[in-house]
């Protein structure tokens, strides 16, 4: 059997160790701001920010392959779940855990295909020429891995904001979020040593 690129350079025991420590180590930056259960007016059925498209996705990472009503969701369940999309976008080649926790925290926080095609597009305007497919596969994931991390962090974040600006043109009344998108931002930044930082009034409401 032909050996995957993946693991190519990576004895398969060896990776998975690493993958999971480096997942491990940014998801709960992701879970403390998801928080718990809700069910506003304003938004869609969350439990750790898990809404019921996204269950359904991966609910075979769940024990026994089986769903369950989002409001009965564990925290343990919930990372099993995020884990899922950890490794379909294949965080855990990423070498730089700052890099992997503001693609995952993003991810997390949007359709993660569409964030993989955002991603591809601002690499390729650093001189990369990747097929906006929004599949991290090897030659978006050495692109990712051989652009510098300051940058890039500071372009995924203006492109966070910039996606934060289009829901609120789309869904005004999410405006009651604005406050929380900034702070998420900022915390990420400086978690990552990122001189970038926003304001509210960066975000425009009607």
């Amino acid at each position: 059997m032909k050996e995957s690129f993946f693991h190519a350079n990576h004895p398969t025991n060896d990776f998975e160790k690493q993958n999971q420590a480096k997942f491990d180590a940014v998801i709960g930056y992701s879970l403390d701001f998801e928080g718990g259960y809700t069910n506003r007016k304003e938004d869609r059925e969350t439990n750790y920010g898990i809404t019921e498209p996204f269950l359904e996705e991966y609910r075979d990472a769940l024990p026994g392959g089986k769903s369950k009503p989002v409001s009965e969701l564990t925290k343990e369940e919930a990372k099993l779940l995020y884990k899922a999309q950890w490794d379909k976008y294949n965080l855990g080649h990423i070498r730089d855990k700052d890099l992997a926790l503001v693609l995952n925290d993003y991810m997390i926080n949007s359709y993660a295909k569409n964030v993989a095609k955002r991603v591809q597009k601002i690499l390729n305007s650093a001189g990369a020429h990747l097929n906006i497919d929004g599949i991290f596969g090897k030659e978006t994931l050495n692109a990712i891995n051989s652009t510098g991390k300051e940058w890039l962090v500071e372009q995924i974040l203006i492109d966070r904001l910039g996606r934060y600006q289009f829901t609120l043109d789309r869904e005004p009344q999410k405006k009651i979020y604005i406050r929380g998108w900034i702070k998420r931002l900022n915390e990420l930044a400086a978690a990552t040593c990122s001189k970038t930082r926003f304001k509210d009034t960066d975000l425009k409401t009607v």
